[in-house]
């Protein structure tokens, strides 16, 4: 991995990550995953990330599944840690990391949008993304300036920051890969309060609406509250499968969990 160039906030390295695989795996897995999952949230809400890319795109699928759970991502893996380590100057801290992939095709373009609403925690993800299939012809911008993809390309970047594509004119697939990676100290944040002290959601504070009818669908109490540990348990109950082949649990609070901080902690 080497270090192309510095903006400000954001780090933009070239990796040696195998992208023929890459390339292959995503688009064998495309069809079949916008089949089996629904285009939702972690509250159940239709989205596509902000990304504008619609509810029948892979990347309106990122809650539901992990790039890192398919093959072998060993060196995907270390490229992650390493420029999450050159970004924030750490070394040797825990990082959890939920990883989807991005496919776009002629006429595709990636709207504005950012990963973290800085009102929602003061301690944000750090995400980044990795070109596996660009053909020069898109650039990526970052709160305006603009960065040329390139194969190989590894961008980090904070999860406030404003960022976007413009219209994709290739005529064959353009693939990323995107992650948003967390802190140790991230999932010890209380962003949500255990209201009446007991270690569980159990009031309307502390449950989520998600069917949207005004009342409390989702509590959880395991005798102990964790913060964020315990809004991500939560609000991502209900969203897990069975298929092995995706790494699924048959207990889909602990799978969901799972999926982004247990198998993928390196």
């Amino acid at each position: 991995m080497k270090k192309i160039v510095t903006m400000k906030n954001v780090l933009i390295l070239n990796s040696d990550v195998n992208l023929k695989n890459f390339t292959k795996q995503i688009l064998k897995k495309e069809t079949k995953i916008i089949k089996k999952y629904p285009p939702t949230n972690r509250t159940g809400e239709k989205t596509d990330g902000g990304t504008g890319l619609g509810y029948d795109s892979l990347t309106s699928r990122f809650f539901h599944f992990n790039v890192l759970n398919w093959f072998d991502t060993n060196q995907l893996r270390k490229e992650i840690r390493r420029g999450y380590e050159s970004y924030n100057n750490l070394k040797d801290t825990p990082i959890f990391v939920q990883c989807w992939a991005n496919v776009m095709r002629k006429g595709d373009r990636i709207e504005p949008h950012i990963h973290m609403d800085e009102n929602i925690s003061p301690i944000h993800a750090l995400p980044g993304h990795l070109c596996v299939k660009v053909d020069g012809s898109t650039n990526t911008y970052y709160d305006g300036n603009p960065v040329c993809n390139a194969n190989s390309q590894m961008v980090f970047f904070p999860s406030t920051m404003m960022h976007w594509t413009n219209t994709y004119l290739g005529d064959d697939e353009r693939i990323t890969v995107a992650f948003d990676i967390y802190s140790e100290e991230w999932f010890n944040y209380d962003v949500f309060e255990d209201s009446n002290g007991n270690g569980c959601w159990d009031t309307d504070e502390e449950c989520m609406d998600i069917d949207g009818n005004e009342s409390c669908d989702v509590a959880a109490c395991n005798g102990v509250w964790e913060g964020n540990n315990d809004y991500v348990r939560i609000f991502l109950n209900g969203y897990a499968s069975s298929d092995p082949e995706y790494g699924k649990g048959e207990d889909a609070l602990d799978f969901d969990w799972q999926q982004i901080s247990g198998p993928n902690v390196f």
